[in-house]
């Protein structure tokens, strides 16, 4: 069994994902590698496209994986968009590139709602975080009061002792 790390991260999805994103720059810097160019080239943006989107799947803390989840995918669905878009430019029939385009389109417009909505849901965090530091900090002084308030009550309570043990002590003495 894995141990769990301080940063909460799954060291089976960072090796995946960061082999892919290794090899990805590999082929892009080296096309001529798997012999046709235009084979590495695509395969590259695919490995590429695949480490972004599994970014956001890296993490054990089912908040932010969900968070970066919505980020990476939607960042994933625009690098198809960029990365193939201009591969529409071949096709001559109209009703094909029409077709073929507005397929592009809906995923650009997925792609910036997912980014879009991930930015938002980690804005949300970062403020709810902060949130629950102030109501910390706010219930620390409350307990401080509450020490206080103790203390004080304490300090009385000993008054109170100490002027009994002073009144027995002067009855038995005059006694």
């Amino acid at each position: 069994m894995l141990s769990k790390n301080n940063y909460n991260l799954d060291p089976s999805s960072v090796g995946l994902f960061s082999a892919s994103f290794i090899i990805a720059l590999v082929l892009w810097l080296n096309p001529s590698l798997l012999l046709y160019k235009e084979l590495s080239i695509n395969l590259a943006k695919i490995l590429l496209i695949f480490s972004i989107m599994g970014s956001g799947l890296i993490s054990n803390n089912e908040d932010k994986k969900e968070t970066f989840s919505d980020l990476s995918v939607g960042l994933g669905l625009v690098a198809i968009f960029i990365a193939w878009i201009n591969s529409t430019d071949n096709i001559n029939i109209p009703f094909i590139l029409l077709f073929v385009r507005f397929i592009f389109l809906i995923i650009l417009m997925i792609g910036v709602f997912g980014t879009a909505s991930g930015i938002s849901r980690q804005i949300n965090i970062i403020y709810s975080d902060r949130k629950l530091m102030l109501q910390k900090e706010i219930y620390e002084i409350e307990r401080q009061k509450i020490t206080k308030k103790e203390i004080i009550e304490f300090i009385f309570q000993l008054i109170g002792a100490a002027a009994s043990i002073a009144t027995i002590y002067q009855i038995v003495e005059t006694s």
